[in-house]
């Protein structure tokens, strides 16, 4: 048995498109979201999709007009019984910080998260049968972006990098075939490394609301390809702090298209969709769906986000 994550981290949603908007210096948001994503587990010749669902929170803020601290946490969990055959567990777990600067129309940015992925299989007809799993990787990100507006239109073109470590566990126990035969422990280590690169395009449009609210449209298209190391752990980590169009930083904690990603393609892309609501000068809530493009595995991701800014 093995299993891969897929998870979703789309890097930057809005940060591409608010790149030209000055911020405010003593501007801080904390947003809390709520999400679902996609996990598969291979037992045997057959691939099970898990759902993990959970929340994250999300914190930034504006340490000078140019420079901005963000920091994540984020966990999904999901159970599933597949065919009465086996129950299969999945508990996610990331953590990471960001440190972006923006001068003009660009963005620099840096990231670094850790993640933890623990994944159980309990066999239901021989209760012997025991497969745990477990992945810790580290990663370490850098992205240059361009952002400019026309009107009520913002564009955005990012392109980034990221290096990742692994460590990869695994403890199996399989039930012996015959009466007294005892039972078969194998445990398996490994470690590992990759680097990849990314190239996003984006486009939003905002329509300005009564009261100083609004709401915000957009769509981003993203293309990650390996570098060197193992397909099947690329960590991707990176939504940038950013700035919305009244001048407060923003940094929507993106549950479901907020965390790493490992795909098992060297090369694939991911399509995302979100809209943004300021419900007033302070409160804004965000639902983002995002979808792989041209990937062995298609994952589907949405999350819905509240968010504060103080």
């Amino acid at each position: 048995m093995h299993s891969q994550k897929i998870t979703k981290f789309v890097p930057g949603f809005l940060s591409l498109f608010f790149l030209a908007i000055s911020s405010d210096s003593n501007a801080a948001s904390i947003d809390i979201s709520y999400g679902q994503q996609e996990y598969q587990v291979v037992l045997q010749d057959e691939t099970i999709t898990l759902t993990p669902v959970g929340n994250a929170i999300s914190f930034s803020a504006n340490l000078t007009d140019d420079l901005s601290l963000g920091l994540n946490y984020q966990n999904w969990q999901d159970d599933k019984n597949y065919d009465n055959r086996v129950n299969a567990d999945v508990d996610l777990t990331t953590v990471g910080t960001s440190l972006s600067y923006y001068l003009d129309n660009w963005s620099f940015s840096t990231n670094y998260s850790q993640s933890e992925v623990d994944t159980k299989i309990l066999g239901l007809k021989r209760k012997q049968n025991i497969n745990n799993e477990n992945i810790d990787s580290s990663s370490f990100g850098g992205s240059v972006g361009y952002g400019f507006a026309i009107n009520n239109w913002f564009y955005g073109i990012l392109i980034s990098g990221l290096y990742s470590d692994w460590d990869f566990d695994k403890y199996q126990v399989k039930a012996p075939q015959k009466e007294g035969d005892p039972e078969k422990v194998t445990t398996e280590k490994s470690s590992g490394n990759s680097s990849s690169i990314s190239s996003s395009l984006s486009a939003a449009y905002y329509i300005p609301l009564k009261d100083e609210t609004g709401l915000m449209l957009g769509g981003l298209l993203t293309w990650n390809y390996l570098v060197s190391g193992d397909s099947i752990l690329i960590s991707r980590n990176g939504r940038d702090v950013n700035t919305k169009p009244n001048g407060t930083t923003r940094n929507p904690t993106n549950n479901s298209a907020a965390l790493n990603s490992i795909s098992g393609d060297e090369s694939y892309g991911q399509f995302a969709l979100y809209a943004s609501y300021d419900i007033n000068d302070a409160w804004s809530v965000d639902i983002d769906t995002s979808l792989n493009i041209a990937s062995v595995y298609d994952a589907y991701t949405w999350s819905v986000s509240l968010g504060y800014i103080f």
